[in-house]
C-alpha cells in the first residue's frame, strides 16, 4: 500500500521537481513503512518548498522522535509552534519528546498547553496524568482521571493498567 502511494508521489515529483505536497505525502508513506531517514529527506524537501508549513516540521518531529533524536525533533515542535501557535499537535507532540526525556516539568507545561487550545481533547488529560504519577502527584493524576471519566473517554487496555498502578501507588480507589 505504502510503496504504491510512493511510486504515485515520485511520478508527482518527475511532473512537477516543485510540488511540496508530494514530498509532504511520499514523507508520510515512507515514516509509515518506517523508513524514517527518507521521510526526514521528504520533509526537508517540502521545507524547502514552503518554509511556513508547520505541518512537515511537525512530521519531521515525528521522524526525529522515532529515530531518538530529541534535540532535533524539540527544535521541529518549536518551529511549529512558532509558525502556528494553536497547533495543539505541536505541542502535544513536544510533551511527549520532554516526556521520554523525564522533563516532566515541562511536558505538563505542555499538555497544559494541549488542553488550553482544545480543552475537551482527552489526550492532553491522559498524558498529563501519566506525567504526574511519574511525579509521584497522585491527587492531580486522579484529577485527570476524573476529568476523563467526564468527558466519556474510553479507556483503553493501557490506560486502564495505568488506573490501576495509581491505585496501588495512590493507595486509593478514585
Amino acid at each position: 500500500l505504502y510503496d504504491e502511494a510512493i511510486t504515485k508521489f515520485n511520478v508527482a515529483i518527475q511532473i512537477n521537481p516543485r510540488y511540496g505536497d508530494a514530498y509532504f505525502n511520499r514523507g508520510l508513506a515512507y515514516a509509515e513503512k518506517g523508513d524514517f531517514d527518507q521521510a526526514i529527506q521528504d520533509y526537508n524537501k517540502a521545507i524547502e518548498l514552503d518554509p511556513g508549513r508547520a505541518d512537515a516540521y511537525l512530521n519531521r518531529c515525528s521522524s526525529y522522535a522515532d529515530k531518538g533524536n530529541f534535540e532535533y525533533a524539540i527544535s521541529d515542535c518549536n518551529k511549529a509552534i512558532n509558525i502556528d501557535p494553536g497547533n495543539a499537535d505541536a505541542y502535544f507532540n513536544r510533551g511527549l519528546i520532554y516526556f521520554h526525556k523525564n522533563d516532566f516539568d515541562a511536558a505538563i507545561s505542555d499538555f497544559d498547553k494541549v488542553i488550553k487550545i482544545v480543552p475537551d481533547l482527552t489526550y492532553g488529560y491522559a498524558n498529563r496524568a501519566i506525567v504526574y504519577f511519574f511525579k509521584q502527584e497522585y491527587d492531580k493524576s486522579w484529577e485527570d482521571v476524573h476529568k476523563l471519566e467526564a468527558l466519556r473517554y474510553e479507556f483503553e487496555p493501557g490506560f486502564i493498567e495505568f488506573v490501576e498502578d495509581l491505585k496501588k501507588a495512590s493507595r486509593r480507589e478514585n
